[in-house]
């Protein structure tokens, strides 16, 4: 049987739950098939507080992948019909935030059982801290037979385009990258490290914030945890079986040194 994209299956997903919720039939138009985004989810917090940040980690990807990304990233409300343009959504936040209402948390499960991946990065330079609090009151909410778990290194995500050795960030707090699996895929990854803010680049080239106990290495790194991100939410664990390395390899003229 042929492993479904993260698209298809929230297609699939989406029809389902539309057919449950006596929604429309268009929500099996789900996103866009040709280009790549990485929105943002607007909430009642500061979740604008890398505006820069997706613009370069979206360069990243085209310029490392096949994957054609968007020309200018958009956010997306809390609702069914906004997160069902994406088959993944971050939610950044640097403090604690007040609780989501019923219909938002409802979105988000249907969204999340649909197949659609949320990635929670959090700057509260405290990986216990107010933000940490709140992620983790709304995800027992949402998700309360999936709880957050240490992402293991021999999970398909430090793979599915580059090797990632460690913990990505600005702000390498040493804090496990946490994850809520679903159906055996990730329906949540989870960093406390500020992820996004080691992709966050003004118009003239510059870095907008310095990394914290690393160097330019890691923030090398995260840009690459950006892209195998990417990669995870396009195809879920495609890498398992090698189907599209060669074919990547290729466009960027590398080579594989035989074994």
């Amino acid at each position: 049987m042929p492993t479904l994209t993260r698209r298809q299956l929230l297609a699939v997903g989406a029809a389902l739950a539309a057919a449950q919720l006596g929604g429309p039939r268009r929500a099996l138009a789900f996103g866009d098939d040709e280009q790549f985004d990485l929105p943002l989810i607007e909430y009642d917090g500061p979740w604008s507080g890398r505006p820069n940040a997706v613009r370069r980690v979206l360069q990243e990807v085209e310029m490392t992948t096949s994957v054609l990304v968007v020309d200018t990233s958009a956010s997306l409300p809390l609702t069914l019909d906004g997160l069902l343009r994406s088959p993944i959504a971050v939610l950044w936040g640097d403090r604690g935030f007040a609780p989501l209402t019923d219909d938002a948390r409802t979105a988000l499960a249907t969204w999340l059982g649909a197949g659609g991946l949320l990635f929670i990065d959090g700057a509260d330079t405290r990986p216990d801290g107010d933000f940490d609090a709140s992620v983790r009151r709304e995800l027992a909410a949402i998700l309360p037979d999936a709880p957050l778990t240490e992402i293991g290194r021999d999970h398909v995500l430090w793979r599915t385009f580059y090797i990632v050795e460690r913990n990505p960030g600005r702000l390498r707090l040493d804090a496990p990258l946490y994850g809520a699996t679903r159906d055996d895929r990730l329906a949540v990854i989870y960093s406390t490290n500020d992820v996004l803010g080691a992709w966050s680049r003004d118009n003239l080239g510059a870095w907008d914030f310095e990394v914290v106990g690393g160097d330019e290495r890691q923030r090398d790194l995260t840009l690459r945890f950006g892209v195998n991100l990417a990669m995870y939410a396009l195809c879920l664990d495609y890498k398992e079986d090698q189907v599209h390395v060669n074919y990547l390899l290729r466009r960027r003229r590398w080579t594989v040194d035989p074994q």
